[in-house]
């Protein structure tokens, strides 16, 4: 249990928005073939790439600072 708290800890210091594409590629995946999923996880990464969230995680390791996501 202790395990699992602290993982879950770690995932709620990533942005809301790539949690929940994660979430979304890890169960959608188990019906897709591997060209349907790499196509998927492409969107996603594309889309989570041009948040303005990944653009604060950015920022706040270069400043060595806990970031402040806004879900956008």
């Amino acid at each position: 249990m202790e395990v699992a708290k602290e993982m879950a800890d770690r995932v709620c210091t990533v942005g809301p928005i790539a949690v929940r594409r994660m979430k979304e590629l890890f169960y959608a995946g188990r019906e897709l073939t591997r060209e349907q999923g790499i196509e998927l996880m492409s969107r996603y990464f594309d889309e989570v790439a041009n948040l303005a969230d990944t653009t604060e995680g950015i920022q706040a390791f270069l400043e060595k600072r806990k970031p402040k996501f806004e879900g956008r």
